[in-house]
């Protein structure tokens, strides 16, 4: 099992992706459909002959091929943040532009799948009225930040996805107790245990409008609590920064009430004479 896929992988080895393709678009279906049906969980199919490699999943019981890369031995670590993003080896995430990207970015396994069951979604809820009105307003602060309309599909459906990853990553880290993804997205999960202001219902919770989406919201939440119950959540090759020490402020001597000035004392304790007035000599 593969802690944050939220489902499983199973290979297929060939001995030339290229000459044996045909062969893995037959049976990888079939793999897939079999695994899925034993475990109940969903399944990506990696293929590969040790140089090219290959990941699928099944979509609307067809193949649907997710990505693929060849092994460059130059580059070992960047082959390793791609499979890793495919079948989840590693339990520690570095926290460098390269893990994120291949874990999340436009390029990964996980949005590459996601983004699939976001497109079918909303071709069937774009024209509900409240679903096409936060499209609207998310547009219209995009074009309010950049001076002009940057707006897409594309971008909507990865903001969409970024942030229930964001709000599943919170309810594992809290080891919340939730698994509707309504409860999820709207941020009641977290007032329930008493954390205000933190998490709340914004534009993209249009996903659950839909019982398909509640289930991409439910597989999501169902990958990150995985990871958090094999692995704490930390990120490797960092620490917090040591908490700065409070500055001493030099202590302000005053009079004692019982002179009844407010002249300052002294660095003896002793209240410093009052300064004579400029006109005092003159008189």
């Amino acid at each position: 099992m593969s802690p944050r896929s939220g489902g499983a992988w199973t290979p297929s080895a060939k001995s030339d992706l290229v000459k044996e393709w045909d062969d893995v678009a037959r049976r990888m279906p079939d793999y897939l459909a079999d695994r899925e049906r034993e475990e109940g969980a969903r399944f990506v199919g990696i293929a590969s002959d040790g140089l090219r490699w290959a990941v699928f999943e099944l979509a609307g019981g067809d193949l649907a091929k997710l990505k693929e890369t060849q092994l460059d031995p130059e580059k070992p670590d960047l082959f390793l943040a791609w499979l890793d993003g495919a079948v989840a080896l590693k339990k520690e995430l570095p926290p460098d532009p390269l893990t994120i990207r291949l874990e999340l970015g436009q390029d990964s396994v996980a949005y590459r799948r996601a983004s699939t069951a976001l497109q079918g979604l909303w071709a069937r809820l774009k024209d509900e009225p409240a679903v096409a009105l936060k499209r609207q307003l998310w547009a219209q602060l995009l074009k309010l930040v950049y001076g002009k309309d940057v707006e897409s599909d594309a971008l909507w459906f990865q903001h969409t996805f970024l942030v229930v990853v964001a709000k599943a990553i919170a309810v594992a880290v809290l080891d919340l107790r939730e698994d509707d993804p309504r409860q999820l997205l709207s941020g009641r999960a977290f007032e329930a245990a008493g954390i205000g202001g933190a998490v709340e219902s914004d534009f993209f919770d249009w996903v659950v409008a839909d019982r398909d989406g509640e289930d991409l919201v439910r597989r999501i939440m169902a990958r990150w609590r995985s990871h958090a119950s094999t692995q704490p959540f930390r990120f490797t090759g960092t620490s917090p920064p040591p908490r700065p020490k409070p500055k001493k402020l030099p202590r302000r001597r005053r009079c004692p009430k019982a002179c009844g000035s407010s002249a300052p004392a002294s660095s003896s304790g002793t209240l410093s004479p009052k300064p004579e007035s400029p006109l005092a000599s003159m008189r």
